[in-house]
């Protein structure tokens, strides 16, 4: 259990780099689709009787999403607090826990911490500032000289960097792209296949872990906002079965601290095991 919970915890993180998904620059979201049954929302063969409205903020559905994108496109200095519900059913028995991912960046520098209620061995704290890095993980400390190109080429997965290789998500996944208003809540809302999407993440340096998933469903976004149309939070819903164990994963995601936030260097540097030598 040990070994899965590791790997999922993993696989929960990359997914989590994509909790805004993105269309190409030259690419358009299709038009809202009307399929019974494609969201959690409502069941297979059943009408979706949420209420929608035509615009937000003066843009529809598809603008508004684009003015999202581009906005966190544009962003170089932010914080993100991501808190994930994973919910996982084996050998007759159900557990559900809680992973909360904080991510800081400020120009080329960055921070992530992780923390797990149900593995702690899965907490990890990490610092890329003025080409140093730096993490805390079971109980080691170490850091390395790394250049700002070697840190996004060989130690980060797609996406978590300003060029966000993996928010070029293609706009012909997107199904039911469509704005709601529930009970005073506006969020737009669709569908990016799970197939698809997994043979994309494939693709990327997150290979080795992705071939372990035997299953993905369908991922949900939720893209929340307020009624003036600026963006509040992000809320993602897949499920996916790793070696024969079903696991549903839920992440919401706020976006704060945008141009203010800060990045504070690890404590006691200097005991830091040094191993730059072991990357050459």
């Amino acid at each position: 259990m040990k070994k899965f919970l590791s790997l999922i915890l993993c696989l929960v993180m990359a997914f989590s780099l994509v909790a805004l998904a993105s269309c190409g620059d030259d690419e358009t979201p299709p038009a809202a689709s009307s399929t019974p049954g494609s969201t959690p929302s409502s069941t297979p063969g059943s009408v979706d009787n949420r209420p929608t409205v035509d615009n937000l903020g003066g843009m529809n559905a598809e603008q508004l999403y684009q003015a999202a994108l581009n906005k966190v496109a544009e962003l170089t200095n932010y914080r993100m607090d991501t808190v994930q519900t994973i919910t996982m059913s084996a050998q007759g028995q159900t557990i559900s826990f809680d992973q909360t991912v904080i991510a800081i960046k400020d120009g080329i520098n960055e921070y992530v911490k992780t923390e797990n209620e149900m593995e702690s061995s899965a907490n990890m704290e990490a610092w890329y500032i003025d080409e140093m890095f730096y993490a805390i993980m079971g109980g080691t400390k170490a850091k390395a000289a790394i250049s700002y190109d070697t840190y996004v080429e060989k130690y980060m997965p797609e996406g978590a960097t300003s060029e966000g290789a993996l928010m070029n998500i293609p706009a012909d996944w997107f199904v039911d792209v469509k704005i709601y208003n529930v009970d005073g809540e506006y969020y737009l809302e669709f569908v990016v296949s799970g197939e698809e999407y997994l043979e994309y993440m494939s693709s990327t340096s997150l290979a080795g872990m992705i071939e372990s998933v035997d299953d993905l469903e369908n991922i949900v976004y939720r893209v929340f906002f307020t009624e003036d149309g600026e963006l509040d939070n992000i809320v993602t819903e897949f499920a996916m079965t790793i070696q024969g164990i079903p696991a549903d994963i839920v992440s919401v995601t706020e976006i704060s601290n945008i141009g203010t936030a800060e990045i504070t260097p690890p404590a006691n540097p200097d005991s830091f095991i040094d191993v730059t030598d072991n990357l050459q």
